[in-house]
C-alpha cells in the first residue's frame, strides 16, 4: 500500500495520525476531459462525505456534549417534513434562539439523515446546561439508557429523544457517521450540507503535515515496535488511528521526513497531482 501524505492532529487528550492513501490505481485521471461527467460528480461527492466524516469525528474528540439527540419533525409543526431546506431551517433557527435566550453555552453537532420514507430526521449531540428542561420519559431495555425528551425543542419539533452521555468514545462519533449518506432530500450533490455544527466549538491542532510519498503507518510501527495498530476510522482515502504516546508520534515524524527526502533524492516525487483533481486533505 503505498500513502502520498500524512498528517497528525493534536486534540484535547491525544494524537490523531491520518494516512492519505495512494488511489491512483482506483481512479484513473489521467483521461480528465473523457471521464463521464456523473463519474467525476459522484467522485466529488465521496471526497466531500470522507470529509465531512473526519471532521465530525475530530469535532468529537475536542468537544464536550452530554446528550445524544435524535429529531423527527412533525409536519402539524407548520413544517414539512419531507423538505430538507425547510427542516435544516427550522432546525438551527431554533437551537440558535435557544442558545441567545435560554442557555448561551448551548452547542450542537447534528447530521441530517432521510429515512426509507423520505422524511428528514437528525441525529447528533448537544451539549445543555438546562438539563432542568429535559423530561424522563422510558428506559431502554434493549439499550440501558434513559430516555428523555426536550420540552422546548418538543414543543417546536414535534419528537426528539435525548440518551445521555456518561463516558465520551471514539465510538460515539462513530455511531454518528454512520448516517451521512449522498442522498439528501432525493437530491445527490456534493454541496448539500452534511452536518451542521455550532459556532465555536474546538478543532485538532494540526501540528505536521507532509505531501511527499511517505511511510506506511501499520508497517513502520509493526517492524520497528511490533505494534500492529487497527484503524480507528478508514474510508476510500484515508486511514486514522489515535496514539497517545508522544515519543511514537516524535518518532513517526522524523522517520516519514527521513523516507520522504530519500524517495525524493532518488526521483520519487510528489504524487498528488497524479492521484485525484480533487484535495481531500482538510486546510489547516
Amino acid at each position: 500500500m503505498c500513502y502520498i501524505a500524512i498528517q497528525i492532529k493534536k486534540s484535547q487528550f491525544q494524537y490523531t495520525v491520518i494516512d492519505y492513501e495512494d488511489i491512483s490505481d482506483k481512479i484513473d485521471y489521467s483521461h480528465l476531459k473523457n471521464i463521464d461527467l456523473t463519474k467525476r460528480l459522484e467522485d466529488k461527492i465521496q471526497t466531500s462525505i470522507s470529509r465531512a466524516k473526519r471532521t465530525i469525528i475530530d469535532y468529537g474528540l475536542n468537544n464536550e456534549f452530554n446528550y445524544f439527540v435524535t429529531i423527527t419533525f412533525d409536519d402539524d409543526k407548520k413544517c414539512n417534513s419531507f423538505d430538507y431546506d425547510e427542516t435544516k431551517k427550522k432546525l438551527l433557527q431554533s437551537f440558535n434562539n435557544f442558545q441567545k435566550r435560554k442557555d448561551k453555552n448551548f452547542k450542537y453537532l447534528i447530521v441530517p439523515e432521510i429515512h426509507d420514507s423520505g422524511r428528514i430526521h437528525f441525529h447528533g449531540w448537544f451539549y445543555t446546561e438546562r438539563e432542568n428542561l429535559l423530561r424522563y420519559m422510558y428506559y431502554d431495555k434493549k439499550t440501558k439508557h434513559r430516555v428523555y425528551r426536550h420540552e422546548t425543542f418538543f414543543e417546536q419539533f414535534g419528537a426528539i429523544t435525548c440518551v445521555k452521555i456518561n463516558d465520551y468514545t471514539l465510538g460515539a462519533a462513530l455511531y454518528i457517521v454512520k448516517y451521512i449518506s449522498k442522498d439528501l432530500g432525493g437530491i445527490k450533490l456534493p454541496f448539500k450540507q452534511y452536518y451542521f455544527a455550532s459556532k465555536g466549538l474546538k478543532r485538532s491542532e494540526v501540528i505536521y503535515k507532509s505531501n511527499q510519498p511517505g511511510i506506511d503507518l501499520e508497517m513502520l510501527l509493526g517492524n520497528n515496535f511490533g505494534i500492529l495498530p487497527n484503524a480507528d476510522y478508514q474510508d476510500f482515502y484515508c486511514k486514522m488511528y489515535r496514539i497517545d504516546n508522544d515519543d511514537l508520534i516524535r518518532y513517526i515524524m522524523q522517520k516519514n521526513d527521513f523516507v520522504a527526502d530519500l524517495q525524493e533524492l532518488v526521483g520519487i516525487t510528489k504524487i498528488k497531482e497524479k492521484t485525484s483533481p480533487y484535495d481531500f486533505m482538510e486546510s489547516d
